[in-house]
């Protein structure tokens, strides 16, 4: 049986007169043939396999399934109509209303939807639901990754209003392109003078009163603009110009958490929980800055396409202990469904308001469900405030106990019986996934760029792309709950180096193997160069036959060129003590730092800052090479990349292991595969160049 996009879906295709009915007949049988089997494909795809449709014409249907939004009339939610997995009918997620049936949408003309965008008749309406074009429609279809509060008084006069504003600059940022639009603002994919892409939306004032409720906004969202964490989509800049009031963030591509459980109905309590880490790590950053959000929902959750889940929104956030209402507009900030008894009720807030509002969410991503339903918001927020919520296993019999426990301590109604602090419920979550053993989808991005899920597991094991076959690990659990990024220090890339000159490796095998020693550093794998040689194929003779060279290279090198000049240079020790350790290396084949620290001529901690310097005679050349190729990339903050390269110049005579890629990764500037891509490629240059000959 079709569900209800996919008749949709069929029906367009009828009205384009893409396909015939005998077509539309074939697909159908040949979707319950394969699910016969057991095998669930999309119609659309079915279409595309059987060669009835092109992929322009298949991308042409879904472009304006994509863009009609049914709104249920009981509680004016509204759905994109790709969202409608639903078979026989469709039931609203808040108010449970039945909006509309198979059988009605089978008899519906669906020709309005159709007309030219500009045409204000591509409506079509019943008793229960409104069916029409999202470009027609006053709605919010905005992207969390730069959302601020709805007023339904503030918004664009028409449409095309917004639509002239594209090519033009505002606060010097030029908007390129148009990503949503709600009854008050518009979003656009903007371009600085720096070339970075950003989203930016406007909010345009139509009076006094409202003018100061945003200006009160923009104010606040300043607030946010310290706060960076990988968790948290990152809030750039605010003001007003031309009449518009604007909020400017990180542009992100995924989609919202609301949007993934839609598409899956529920997710399962594994990747439940891993979200609810992910945000938790995000909102213990803005807590420990005395900020609270105030408006956690999964419409306010992004997930990347690398699967990382970034707390968005934070435009309502204010200081600890204010007031849950707006001054003398008497509007209570927040969404009913999630919103804790306290602010429903306009008591002062503390951080415990989130943490309810973030178990609200979690019953949601367990569920499919929101916590209390009703038929107006007073109806849900009484709910709130005076009835308990009821246990997740009423609708997912599979969610242990453990987890319900997790639910019902984040959404207790006295904000003292909660957990009194994010680190207080990722404790429990550690200890849960420890008795469970809870298996867990990642996301992991290829240099490529191919995304592969996973479940995380001891001990980790390297993988081949099947679309560009580059090799990489696959980070094992609790791998990235703190950013680091370690470069390989010089004594490995000169391994590589051999392995190459040996005609063992090509350049770019010897580039791989420097990223898989680099990532096993960063995921704590416990894997030593050797180790990874014999994962990429090379037998233990060779294995042996570089260590031995090595060897010989820094007695000779670390003697010479590196350790004992920068010995010298650094007034740790004299000329006739280097001397005296090299006729001692003849006869004990040990480096010769050790000799020197045997002998009592140097401090062991004057040794360590000598190898600490080694390895920064490598890491400034990557830092440079990487600073100048990040600057060519189109996506990537030049202005933050410039300033991370100088705060590394700053610090690095004062910290070991600071670089260029942990401080871009620390500021949620880059992620770790587009970070291995430049690198990889970077490698590849140094190896071949005589940097490093011997």
């Amino acid at each position: 049986m079709l569900s209800l996009s996919e008749l949709f879906f069929s029906k367009i295709l009828l009205l384009k007169r893409f396909v015939s009915n005998v077509q539309i007949i074939e697909g159908v049988s040949e979707k319950e043939r394969l699910e016969n089997l057991g095998i669930l494909k999309d119609f659309g795809e079915i279409m595309l396999d059987k060669r009835y449709i092109t992929p322009a014409q298949y991308e042409q249907v879904r472009l304006i399934q994509r863009h009609t939004l049914l709104t249920c009339k009981s509680c004016g939610l509204k759905y994109h109509l790709d969202e409608l997995a639903a078979e026989d009918h469709f039931q609203c997620e808040v108010c449970q209303a039945i909006i509309i049936s198979l059988s009605e949408l089978a008899s519906l003309d669906l020709e309005p939807l159709l007309h030219d965008q500009s045409n204000s008749s591509n409506l079509i309406e019943s008793e229960f639901f409104k069916l029409e074009s999202s470009h027609s429609a006053s709605v919010d279809t905005t992207s969390p990754s730069a959302v601020a509060h709805k007023h339904s008084t503030l918004r664009f006069s028409s449409l095309d209003e917004s639509l002239s504003l594209l090519g033009s600059k505002i606060a010097n940022y030029q908007l390129l392109e148009k990503i949503g639009e709600g009854g008050s603002c518009v979003v656009f994919k903007a371009e600085t003078p720096q070339k970075e892409i950003v989203a930016m939306k406007l909010l345009k004032n139509t009076g006094e009163q409202e003018e100061n409720i945003v200006r009160r906004l923009v104010q606040e969202a300043k607030l946010t603009k310290k706060l960076r964490h990988p968790n948290i989509v990152q809030l750039f800049d605010s003001g007003s110009e031309q009449g518009y009031y604007f909020l400017v963030m990180e542009y992100i591509q995924g989609e919202t958490l609301r949007e993934k459980i839609l598409r899956e109905i529920q997710l399962n309590p594994s990747e439940a929980v891993d979200i609810l880490e992910q945000v938790l790590y995000g909102l213990e950053v803005a807590h420990k800055a005395k900020i609270i959000h105030r408006d956690i929902k999964p419409d306010n959750i992004m997930i990347t396409q690398d699967g990382v889940a970034k707390l968005a929104d934070f435009g309502l956030a204010r200081g600890m202990n204010i007031d849950a209402h707006i001054t003398k507009t008497g509007l209570i900030v927040g969404t009913p469904y999630y919103m804790s008894p306290e602010q429903a009720q306009g008591h002062s807030l503390d951080h415990r308001c989130d943490i309810y509002s973030l178990g609200a969410t979690f019953f949601y991503m367990l569920t499919g469900k929101v916590p209390f339903q009703g038929t107006t918001p007073i109806e849900i927020i009484l709910k709130h405030i005076s009835k308990d919520v009821e246990s997740p296993k009423k609708y997912n019999p599979h969610i242990p106990d453990e987890i319900c426990y997790i639910v019902f301590k984040m959404m207790a109604k006295d904000p003292a019986n909660r957990y009194q602090s994010t680190q207080e419920v990722l404790k429990d979550i550690h200890r849960i996934r420890l008795c469970l053993q809870l298996p867990y989808q990642k996301t992991f991005t290829c240099i490529c760029g191919e995304p592969y899920t996973y479940v995380p597991q001891y001990p980790s094991s390297i993988r081949q792309c099947r679309k560009c076959s580059y090799q990489f690990w696959l980070p094992p659990p609790h791998s990235q709950s703190r950013v680091t990024y370690f470069y390989p220090d010089w004594k490995e890339i000169v391994l590589a180096k051999i392995a190459i000159n040996h005609g063992w490796f090509s350049p770019q095998e010897a580039a791989q193997f420097l990223i898989l020693l680099i990532e096993a550093k960063n995921y704590g794998i416990e894997k030593e160069a050797e180790d990874i040689f014999g994962e990429l194929g090379l037998g233990r003779d060779r294995v042996f036959r570089l260590q031995q060279e090595l060897k010989n290279i820094i007695h000779e090198e670390e003697s010479t060129a590196l350790f004992g000049q920068i010995a010298l240079q650094k007034g740790y020790i004299t000329l006739s003590q280097l001397r005296s350790a090299l006729r001692h290396q003849q006869q004990n084949p040990l480096y010769i730092g050790e000799i020197l620290v045997q002998q009592g001529t140097l401090a062991s901690s004057h040794r360590a800052d000598v190898l600490s310097y080694q390895n920064k005679l490598v890491a400034s050349p990557l830092d440079i090479e990487l600073r100048k190729n990040l600057l060519q990339e189109k996506n990537i903050s030049r202005s933050l990349v410039q300033t991370c390269f100088r705060e590394v110049v700053e610090r690095s005579s004062k910290e070991s292991n600071l670089n260029l890629a942990r401080l871009l990764l620390e500021r949620n500037a880059i992620s770790r595969h587009q970070i291995n891509r430049q690198l990889y490629e970077i490698f590849q240059q140094i190896l071949l160049s005589n940097a490093f000959s011997f």
